[in-house]
């Protein structure tokens, strides 16, 4: 990497804009809804695309072309995530029309540069990695045109009309041609301006109008795994897994007094999944919480701690839904069991039973919305609408039934999102008692945390 540009780039010397076509009909994933606007972790994908570059203050603007009948759904859209520097505008029939629609975006601008940069990239690639942006503006700066490029996984053969093999390609001398891609807004907008139409109509690779228009090869930067397009519906599930692979940040303590509990077995669960975790007060989204049901649980030295880690974490319009995990142990409640055994005297036919339901009947007069959720291995709440200011100190006596549970750890939720000012949800999970921390316990923990909220976001789920 070549430091002085890098250094020109971030401190905006160099101006760097960024083009995303989103006007695509998404033909391959076989939805109602086009890919990019469909939602991942409650996160439409497109918006995980747009902060990939929004993050980066040395990005100017963002334009994101669409189809003409959604340009105020995707304006008030960006507007919802606080993007600020995003530009919608009207894309075309077909990808290289609507990334020229992009390149004359910015041309209008007042502040329109010739020997700026322009970074293309596809909306539906949303894992794309900082260094890797800049290393493809910085290829760009010093050889006018740069492409991301990832090995050959699949042969590629030619057939004839017959389907008879003609042609197989050695691999060691060809790449995958991947994004980000980046150009010097001259190159970029000469190459559109001498294209066919032919090109418009069946082109796909800028780097190649770049080289056959404008005479400007292009450098290639080696790309990482993290690239990858969403284009079939298994690439939904695989993106939910990503984004919760890798934005999960773990925070595990302990409020128990009487029955001290070591979190060393935990720590290192969490290491071998590759979960991230953070120790002491550092930020963190995800929260693992054990409890004596029968000590009184202070709520605003709780809910004080949580909401100081939420607030701790990078600014980001795509963070994940925070996902607290209460563990209530107690030798004094139950014998010995296994794991996170569930209190299943709840449960009928998978569903929440009449005891449970008293828990919406009761909050009704907090103006509490509550969707929730069953699985062998606990009862998961999600809070959309939480006003209530203040929730008493609660004290579960020994005949602790799943609807006290449920009420403690509602009234927790209550709190944190009142400390946080937030219209965002909440995800809580919650077990029955356990006698002690068993490697089957930490086991089904990192589960419940692995699974975070899937079962919650039935908004792409639906339509599969």
């Amino acid at each position: 990497m070549d430091v002085s540009t890098s250094a020109e780039i971030e401190s905006g010397k160099i101006t760097v804009d960024v083009i995303l076509p989103a006007a695509g009909s998404s033909e391959r994933m076989k939805l109602p809804v086009s890919k990019q606007f469909l939602q991942v972790q409650g996160k439409h994908i497109v918006a995980y695309t747009v902060d990939s570059f929004h993050r980066l203050p040395w990005i100017r603007h963002i334009v994101v072309t669409v189809d003409s009948a959604h340009i105020e759904f995707t304006q008030k859209l960006m507007s919802n995530y606080g993007f600020n520097r995003v530009i919608v505008c009207a894309g075309g029939s077909t990808r290289h029309r609507s990334i020229f629609s992009g390149v004359n975006a910015l041309r209008k601008l007042p502040d329109y540069t010739e020997s700026g940069l322009v970074i293309i990239h596809d909306s539906a690639r949303p894992l794309v990695p900082a260094d890797i942006i800049l290393k493809v503006a910085e290829a760009a700066q010093l050889h006018g045109a740069a492409g991301v490029t990832r090995p050959l996984v699949s042969t590629v053969i030619k057939g004839d009309a017959s389907h008879m093999l003609t042609e197989s390609l050695d691999r060691r001398h060809y790449r995958n041609s991947e994004m980000p891609q980046a150009f010097r807004y001259n190159v970029i907008a000469s190459a559109y301006e001498k294209c066919t139409q032919d090109d418009f109509d069946f082109g796909t690779e800028c780097l190649l109008l770049a080289l056959k228009y404008s005479k400007c090869p292009a450098f290639l930067v080696e790309g990482t795994e993290d690239l990858w397009k969403v284009t079939y519906q298994k690439d939904l599930f695989l993106l939910d897994s990503v984004l919760k692979a890798k934005n999960s940040i773990v925070s595990v303590w302990s409020v128990l007094k009487d029955n001290p509990v070591s979190l060393e077995e935990i720590w290192s669960e969490l290491n071998s999944k590759l979960i991230q975790k953070t120790e002491g007060d550092g930020a963190a989204n995800t929260f693992v919480i054990l409890l004596d049901p029968l000590e009184t649980l202070h709520l605003d030295d709780l809910t004080f701690r949580i909401s100081n880690q939420l607030r701790s974490l990078p600014h980001s319009s795509v963070n994940l839904r925070p996902l607290l995990l209460l563990i209530f142990v107690s030798n004094e409640i139950v014998q010995e069991r296994p794991g996170l055994e569930f209190d299943n005297s709840c449960l009928q036919d998978g569903e929440i039973s009449q005891s449970s339901q008293l828990i919406h009947k009761h909050l009704v007069s907090s103006d509490v919305t509550i969707s929730s959720q069953c699985s062998s291995l606990g009862v998961q709440f999600t809070a959309e609408k939480l006003d209530r200011s203040h929730c008493p100190d609660l004290t579960l006596d020994s005949h602790v039934s799943h609807v006290q549970f449920m009420h403690l750890c509602l009234n927790v939720l209550q709190q944190v999102k009142v400390k946080l000012k937030t219209k965002e949800s909440v995800d809580f999970i919650t077990t029955g008692v356990i006698s002690k921390i068993t490697s089957l316990a930490v086991n089904e923990m990192v589960e419940l945390i692995s699974l975070r909220s899937s079962c919650l976001d039935n908004q792409v789920l639906s339509y599969l």
